[in-house]
């Protein structure tokens, strides 16, 4: 498996290869669990973020929608393409 990673590794960004190597860990015991991985930096993007956060924000409180368009969704705009 290792070997097959390493000839996929120009394939695949820098970013997750690390966490693909540690999802492919033949000991099961050292493989982390997809739930682990969605943590990696490489899945929190904003743009990300901030669509699932519209995708449920009529069951936000007021206070919480106020927070996200004032903070969240700015930061994420720049990123968002037209």
């Amino acid at each position: 498996v290792q070997d097959q990673l390493t000839n996929m590794s120009t394939s695949i960004p820098i970013p997750l290869q690390e966490p693909v190597r540690k999802l492919l860990e033949e000991d099961v015991k050292e493989r982390v669990s997809t739930s682990v991985l969605v943590q990696y930096s490489y899945f929190n993007d904003p743009v990300i973020q901030a669509l699932q956060f519209l995708d449920v924000i009529s069951m936000k409180d007021p206070a919480t929608k106020t927070v996200f368009y004032k903070e969240t969704l700015i930061r994420a705009l720049p990123y968002i393409p037209k």
